[in-house]
């Protein structure tokens, strides 16, 4: 494998919490109220940052919802950043397999079981041709990091 463009760490330095990880994915993804359309929403609770209340229509939604990321029972952060790796081993070509049991050793937190049950699902999206909010994700996220 070869050496990941940013380690784990840094990686948790631009998203410190996954409440953050939320918020730049909402941003870049220009998620909606899927009632009433409206952007402006608030974030309900620190122990579900995924889920959020639109001021407008008074609806609570997940902005999950019918994305790949829908049940996902581990932190949002790890997929960001496998799905980051995905990104890059794609644009930069590159195509050696994502050495798992290395990523759990830098990835405190998480299961062997969980990163490849992340990392095939992130796989299979990348293999799609037409995924353009996937593309808009993260290239995204590889300006800021």
């Amino acid at each position: 494998m070869h050496s990941p463009p940013i380690k784990y760490d840094d990686f948790l330095q631009k998203f410190p919490t996954e409440a953050n990880a939320f918020q730049f994915y909402q941003k870049s993804c220009g998620i909606y109220c899927p009632s009433c359309g409206d952007k402006q929403f608030s974030y309900l609770r620190d122990d579900k940052p995924y889920m959020a209340y639109c001021k407008k229509c008074h609806k609570e939604f997940s902005i999950l919802k019918d994305t790949i990321f829908v049940r996902k029972e581990t932190d949002f952060r790890f997929w960001l950043y496998i799905g980051y790796l995905h990104y890059r081993m794609q644009t930069d070509m590159i195509i050696d397999r994502l050495n798992i049991a290395a990523l759990q050793r830098d990835m405190q937190g998480t299961t062997y079981k969980s990163l490849c049950r992340i990392n095939r699902k992130l796989a299979r999206w990348f293999d799609e041709t037409d995924a353009s909010d996937r593309d808009n994700l993260f290239a995204s996220l590889h300006r800021i990091l």
